[in-house]
């Protein structure tokens, strides 16, 4: 989907002018500084900045998820026509109906999401149990049908993964990849952190299979302007915790229209960032 063709899908999340503060003994820091953006049904939006940018920070309050106890907002984010309360005021326990079934993150080291020593298949049905009232064994068929469809998309050798039944009973530690719960938003954030260039390559087209089979909208959020030109409709370029720029991806890459973004262009290979949506 190209971002004129996302133009005419509904809004699936509204941030506007979100705001995120922690007090600290040096004073207050600002990660996130009037924040706004909008996500459509079935788009790809990239958020893309250095390291320290607010983009982890940014990701995290679409999900209502605050970096710390401390911490305040203003601004609101909204899943219009689901949640059009904000839910930012919502709090853990109130957000706890949306994760899972309407909006999922992949952390930025998913690595420490499972846990090692516990089977991939228990952790899977334990959240698809909290999420869902589906029975032992309609959670059991789900879990191989997620697993499955992970696994015929894992194409190379490296990728390659055991068969899903001995996925399941397997433990977390001899896991590289996720299963995704079934949602109709996923915030990414560095999904491809510390993967070689193969692996890489099969993580964001497993990422754009799903979300082209599922018609769900995804945010994914890098560092590297090359992964974004790849599979994103729009980007957001952040910059000191503030969105400096956002537009059409093919917009962004040939008429840049902030120095920042000009500067992480002239860094990039000209062959890097060919769109290939």
């Amino acid at each position: 989907m190209n971002a004129s063709r996302a133009a005419d899908r509904p809004v699936v999340l509204a941030a506007d002018e979100v705001t995120v503060r922690i007090p600290t003994p040096d004073g207050v820091v600002t990660p996130v500084d009037h924040v706004s953006l909008d996500l459509r049904q079935g788009e790809v939006l990239g958020i893309v900045g250095e390291t320290g940018s607010g983009k982890t920070v940014t990701c995290r309050s679409l999900l209502g998820l605050m970096p710390s106890p401390r911490a305040t907002h203003t601004g609101s984010v909204r899943y219009p026509g689901v949640a059009d309360d904000n839910v930012l005021d919502l709090g853990a326990r109130g957000m706890r109906r949306h994760w899972g079934t309407y909006v999922s993150m992949i952390p930025q080291n998913p690595m420490t999401s499972l846990n090692p020593v516990h089977r991939i298949g228990a952790q899977i049905d334990e959240a698809i149990a909290a999420h869902s009232s589906m029975s032992r064994a309609q959670r059991h068929e789900r879990i191989i049908e997620l697993m499955t469809r992970v696994a015929s998309r894992c194409r190379t050798t490296t990728a390659r993964l055991p068969a899903p039944v001995q996925w399941r009973d397997a433990a977390a530690h001899a896991d590289r990849h996720r299963a995704r719960r079934r949602t109709q938003i996923v915030v990414a954030d560095e999904p491809t952190t510390a993967l070689d260039v193969i692996i890489q390559d099969q993580i964001l087209s497993l990422l754009l299979d799903l979300q082209r089979d599922m018609g769900m909208s995804l945010v994914l959020v890098s560092h590297d302007l090359s992964v974004i030109a790849q599979i994103c409709d729009r980007v957001a370029v952040m910059y000191g915790g503030q969105v400096v720029e956002l537009s059409a991806t093919e917009e962004l890459l040939q008429r840049p229209q902030h120095p920042y973004t000009a500067a992480l262009l002239s860094h990039c290979p000209a062959p890097c960032l060919v769109t290939s949506r």
